[in-house]
C-alpha cells in the first residue's frame, strides 16, 4: 500500500504544480493585456489561501511574492541573499527573500525543504545574524501549509 500511496501523492503534486503554473501564465497574460479586473479572481483561483502548499517550493515562492507585491509595495524585494551579507559566518544558509526599505533589511525569509532543516547550524547562524541586527527572519517549511494569510500575518506582526 505504501507504494501506491507514494505514487498517488506524487501524481497529485504534479497535477497541482501544472495547474498552478498554467494559472500563473494566465495571470501574466491578463496583466500584459491590461485587464486588471480579472486578475484578482484568477490569482485567487490559482492560489487559494485555504490550500496547503503540497511540498511545492514554487507554490510557496508565489505566495511570498504575492504578499510582498500586494502588501509591501513600497519595499524592495531581493531573492537569494547570502547570509554573509547580514553578518552570518561563511557557509550559513542563504535567505530565499529579503524585504528592504531604503536599502535597509527589514525581513528575511528562508524556504526550507527538509522538515528538520531549521535546526541545522547554517540556518541557526543565519537567524542569529538577523536577530543581532534587529531584522525579522522567518522560516517557511515545505511540509507546512504556508498559507498566504499566515505569511502576511507574520510579516505584519514582526516587521518594524
Amino acid at each position: 500500500m505504501g507504494f501506491l500511496e507514494g505514487l498517488f501523492k506524487s501524481a497529485a503534486r504534479k497535477i497541482v504544480s501544472e495547474v498552478a503554473d498554467g494559472l500563473a501564465e494566465e495571470i501574466q497574460n491578463i496583466r500584459r493585456s491590461g485587464d486588471t479586473a480579472g486578475t484578482e479572481a484568477v490569482t485567487a483561483a490559482a492560489d487559494s489561501d485555504e490550500e496547503d502548499c503540497c511540498y511545492e517550493i514554487s507554490v510557496v515562492r508565489r505566495r511570498v511574492e504575492a504578499v510582498f507585491a500586494q502588501e509591501w509595495s513600497g519595499y524592495e524585494v531581493r531573492r537569494d541573499i547570502a547570509a554573509e551579507e547580514m553578518g552570518a559566518p561563511e557557509g550559513s544558509y542563504a535567505y530565499s527573500y529579503g524585504l528592504y526599505l531604503q536599502g535597509q533589511p527589514k525581513a528575511m525569509v528562508m524556504i526550507l525543504e527538509g522538515g528538520a532543516e531549521y535546526r541545522r547550524k547554517g540556518v541557526v547562524c543565519a537567524h542569529k545574524a538577523c536577530e543581532e541586527k534587529g531584522v525579522f527572519c522567518m522560516n517557511l517549511l515545505l511540509h507546512m501549509p504556508n498559507r498566504r494569510s499566515y505569511i502576511s500575518r507574520q510579516l505584519k506582526d514582526n516587521v518594524r
